[in-house]
């Protein structure tokens, strides 16, 4: 597939160097009768002009060749490489045009012709899209002359900035080049897929069976009205049926109750030929009633022209593959020592609170959450001790507020509490007076006693901030630094410290926690 993919992107930007070749022509005869009107001599303008118009029309004609050979997979990279060839070349005279139509050119008569130049850039993307290496390079060659000799001789705000902007149009149109590219590839991919499927199903009913029965794979083939015609081995050794039971089965006595309307929608789909095949992750059910995950590809099977489509579908054990990808979720949307929500979830989990909050007019409350004097822990017990109080710590945070609200990690010792739809904004005190009750016991780390405290800083939605998730995390953040200010082991809200907020800078934590260690028998 891969080169047959390959050979169709090569037809693909060969069938557009007519239209290639005509806006050249054109685009190139603008700029040179534009310099040849407001510059004399008009002779280097036309003989650019030319230049160009033989380079494309040379390319034009490579084209036509290319057609007429109709080259199989093999020489699609050849004839790929031509047509770079061809295309630099044109580039190359176009930059040409840059160093000749602006250098020392009136304002107006660069503006112009960088335009034009810029637009051909433009232009070139759904044309050369198919072969990016091609777009590439009429795009850099074309682009980065003209505009550094702008920016050289710019001697306005309006030419720095043209000039400016050209760099940035250069690297915006490449990636979308490559966007463009990697849809056409994925169009090309899907519909080579499509007719190997269908080549596949024409294939005879003793072929298919054949192939069911013996495929490594999972698979099965389904009536329209859900039940089981035949299936393979490889199916009955995954799920426990034997396949005489699976003959008295339907997909919806297998299939996972949470999973159930999500794939009859998809399969009646598929019987009335909305989609042509289904592809989606979905839990089976075993025989002894354990869940197993399972990829599932289906597509119309016609045994004969008059029989009634059935179902072909390959079922694929992906179980560990799940449970792999929802441990990487974990590691990458939770903290590792606290398996609190990190940073990241956070922001998400924050927006839709507020949307929520929004919708039925209640508020939301930041807590920003530090703890006193941390780096004595680390220091006096060493850094296991210090996992263990921050471990300590999120307990305690989870246990001091509700089920629906949000407590996370934002690194080091700092957390962040959401409280999720309040019907008052000041309902918050109350949650930060049980927090820090929650922290007037000692925390018990081996052999040790640590009586910490914690500062807290409070912001509100809506009353100091309305949708801006970093606005109020900052305010609760800056909220905090008060409370630190204030003797620590207490909250402030934003509203209430703005006013001396003004005056912070940076906190410096030289006092420590109080750490009290019991006596050993060695000392």
């Amino acid at each position: 597939m891969e080169a047959e993919a390959q050979r169709q992107m090569t037809a693909l930007i060969y069938r557009n160097a007519g239209l290639a070749f005509a806006v050249n022509a054109v685009c190139a005869f603008l700029v040179a009768y534009v310099n040849a009107a407001l510059r004399a001599p008009a002779a280097p303008a036309f003989f650019w002009w030319c230049l160009v118009f033989a380079l494309a029309a040379a390319r034009y004609l490579l084209s036509r060749s290319y057609q007429g050979a109709y080259p199989d997979t093999t020489a699609a990279t050849l004839w790929r490489r031509r047509y770079v060839a061809a295309t630099a070349a044109i580039a190359a005279v176009w930059g040409l045009g840059g160093d000749l139509f602006i250098w020392n050119a009136p304002d107006e008569l660069r503006l112009f012709t960088g335009l034009v130049m810029v637009g051909m850039v433009a232009g070139a993307v759904p044309i050369l899209a198919p072969v990016p290496t091609a777009f590439r390079v009429f795009a850099l060659l074309v682009c980065v002359p003209m505009s550094a000799i702008i920016l050289l001789q710019a001697n306005s705000a309006l030419l720095w900035a043209f000039g400016s902007m050209t760099l940035i149009f250069l690297a915006a149109v490449l990636v979308s080049a490559n966007y463009w590219h990697e849809t056409l590839d994925a169009l090309i991919r899907t519909n080579l897929e499509k007719g190997r499927l269908l080549d596949d199903l024409r294939q005879s009913e003793a072929r298919v069976r054949e192939i069911v029965d013996h495929s490594p794979i999972g698979m099965g083939i389904v009536a329209p009205d859900g039940r089981f015609i035949r299936v393979n081995h490889a199916l009955c050794a995954m799920l426990g049926f034997t396949s005489e039971e699976f003959e008295r089965l339907t997909t919806s006595d297998i299939t996972h109750p949470d999973d159930r309307a999500a794939f009859a929608d998809e399969f009646q789909q598929l019987l009335s030929a909305k989609i042509v095949r289904i592809q989606l992750e979905k839990r089976f059910l075993r025989k002894d009633g354990t869940a197993v995950w399972a990829q599932i590809t289906a597509s119309l099977l016609r045994v004969s022209e008059n029989a009634s489509p059935c179902v072909l579908g390959q079922i694929e054990d992906i179980t560990e593959r799940r449970m792999w990808r929802e441990q990487m979720y974990h590691h990458a949307y939770y903290d590792p020592l606290t398996d609190l929500p990190n940073r990241r979830l956070l922001l998400d989990l924050v927006n839709q609170a507020l949307a929520e909050a929004s919708r039925r007019g209640r508020a939301v409350a930041i807590l920003y959450v530090d703890v006193d004097r941390f780096k004595e822990i680390n220091d006096s017990l060493g850094h296991d001790a210090g996992d263990r109080l921050l471990k300590e710590v999120a307990e305690r945070l989870k246990a001091s507020v509700r089920r629906g609200d949000i407590v996370s990690r934002q690194g080091g010792d700092e957390f962040v509490i959401v409280l999720t739809d309040l019907e008052h904004a000041p309902d918050a005190t109350a949650v930060s007076l049980k927090i820090l009750e929650a922290f007037a016991r000692p925390i018990q780390i081996a052999e040790n006693e640590v009586n910490a405290t914690i500062s807290i800083g409070i912001s509100l939605f809506p009353n100091d901030a309305t949708q801006d998730v970093d606005e109020l995390i900052n305010k609760s953040d800056a909220a905090m630094y008060a409370a630190k200010l204030h003797g620590r082991n207490c909250y402030r809200y934003y509203h209430e410290a703005a006013g001396s907020l003004g005056n912070l800078t940076i906190l410096r934590r030289g006092n420590r926690p109080q750490v009290s260690r019991t006596p050993t028998a060695s000392s």
